[in-house]
Protein backbone atom coordinates (compact mmCIF):
# COMPACT_ATOMS: atom_id res chain seq x y z
CA UNK A 1 0.00 0.00 0.00
CA UNK A 2 1.06 3.58 -0.49
CA UNK A 3 -0.09 7.40 -0.94
CA UNK A 4 0.79 10.15 -2.36
CA UNK A 5 0.93 13.54 -0.69
CA UNK A 6 -0.63 16.69 -1.83
CA UNK A 7 -0.29 20.61 -1.28
CA UNK A 8 -4.15 20.75 -1.67
CA UNK A 9 -6.71 19.43 -0.03
CA UNK A 10 -9.19 18.83 -2.88
CA UNK A 11 -8.78 16.76 -6.08
CA UNK A 12 -10.80 14.77 -8.81
CA UNK A 13 -11.08 10.81 -8.60
CA UNK A 14 -8.55 8.38 -9.33
CA UNK A 15 -8.06 6.12 -12.43
CA UNK A 16 -6.23 2.92 -12.21
CA UNK A 17 -5.35 1.45 -15.40
CA UNK A 18 -4.58 -2.13 -16.34
CA UNK A 19 -0.95 -1.15 -17.58
CA UNK A 20 0.15 -0.98 -13.71
CA UNK A 21 -0.98 3.19 -13.71
CA UNK A 22 -2.82 5.27 -11.49
CA UNK A 23 -3.90 8.88 -12.46
CA UNK A 24 -4.73 11.81 -9.86
CA UNK A 25 -6.11 15.35 -10.86
CA UNK A 26 -5.85 17.97 -8.17
CA UNK A 27 -7.61 21.13 -7.57
CA UNK A 28 -3.83 22.87 -8.03
CA UNK A 29 -4.40 21.62 -11.99
CA UNK A 30 -1.74 19.11 -11.90
CA UNK A 31 -2.57 15.74 -13.00
CA UNK A 32 -0.01 13.12 -12.07
CA UNK A 33 0.53 9.28 -13.27
CA UNK A 34 2.23 6.70 -10.69
CA UNK A 35 3.20 3.26 -10.75
CA UNK A 36 0.26 1.19 -9.33
CA UNK A 37 2.67 -1.33 -7.65
CA UNK A 38 4.49 1.38 -5.45
CA UNK A 39 3.68 4.93 -6.18
CA UNK A 40 6.46 6.18 -7.75
CA UNK A 41 5.61 9.12 -9.86
CA UNK A 42 6.55 8.95 -13.61
CA UNK A 43 4.68 11.65 -14.95
CA UNK A 44 3.08 15.35 -14.28
CA UNK A 45 1.17 17.48 -15.79
CA UNK A 46 -0.18 21.39 -15.33
CA UNK A 47 -3.72 21.66 -16.55
CA UNK A 48 -3.86 25.16 -16.00
CA UNK A 49 -6.69 25.17 -13.86
CA UNK A 50 -8.51 22.88 -11.19
CA UNK A 51 -9.40 19.64 -11.86
CA UNK A 52 -12.07 18.43 -9.65
CA UNK A 53 -13.09 15.22 -12.24
CA UNK A 54 -11.72 11.27 -12.48
CA UNK A 55 -9.68 10.92 -15.33
CA UNK A 56 -10.63 9.06 -18.29
CA UNK A 57 -9.00 6.70 -20.47
CA UNK A 58 -9.80 5.53 -24.11
CA UNK A 59 -8.51 3.82 -27.42
CA UNK A 60 -8.24 5.73 -30.19
CA UNK A 61 -6.52 3.73 -33.45
CA UNK A 62 -4.87 1.37 -31.43
CA UNK A 63 -3.54 4.35 -29.21
CA UNK A 64 -4.93 4.93 -25.21
CA UNK A 65 -5.63 7.94 -24.49
CA UNK A 66 -6.19 9.85 -20.88
CA UNK A 67 -7.95 12.91 -20.72
CA UNK A 68 -9.74 14.89 -17.51
CA UNK A 69 -12.01 18.02 -17.78
CA UNK A 70 -10.88 21.05 -15.75
CA UNK A 71 -11.97 24.37 -14.43
CA UNK A 72 -14.44 25.03 -11.26
CA UNK A 73 -18.07 24.35 -11.89
CA UNK A 74 -20.51 24.27 -8.76
CA UNK A 75 -19.78 25.98 -5.81
CA UNK A 76 -16.15 26.60 -6.92
CA UNK A 77 -16.93 28.78 -9.36
CA UNK A 78 -18.69 30.87 -7.03
CA UNK A 79 -16.53 31.06 -4.29
CA UNK A 80 -12.93 29.47 -5.61
CA UNK A 81 -11.12 28.01 -2.84
CA UNK A 82 -8.58 30.56 -1.32
CA UNK A 83 -5.58 27.73 -1.36
CA UNK A 84 -5.68 27.47 -5.40
CA UNK A 85 -2.28 28.91 -6.81
CA UNK A 86 -3.07 32.02 -9.06
CA UNK A 87 -2.32 31.50 -12.81
CA UNK A 88 0.12 34.16 -14.47
CA UNK A 89 -1.22 36.65 -16.52
CA UNK A 90 -0.98 35.69 -20.30
CA UNK A 91 2.05 38.07 -22.28
CA UNK A 92 -0.64 38.24 -24.91
CA UNK A 93 -3.37 39.55 -22.72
Amino acid sequence: MWHASYPVVEGGGVLTTGGNLVFQGRADGMLSAYRATDGKKLWEFDGGTGIMAPPVTYLVGGVQHVTVMVGWGGAGLINPPKWVRPRPASAES
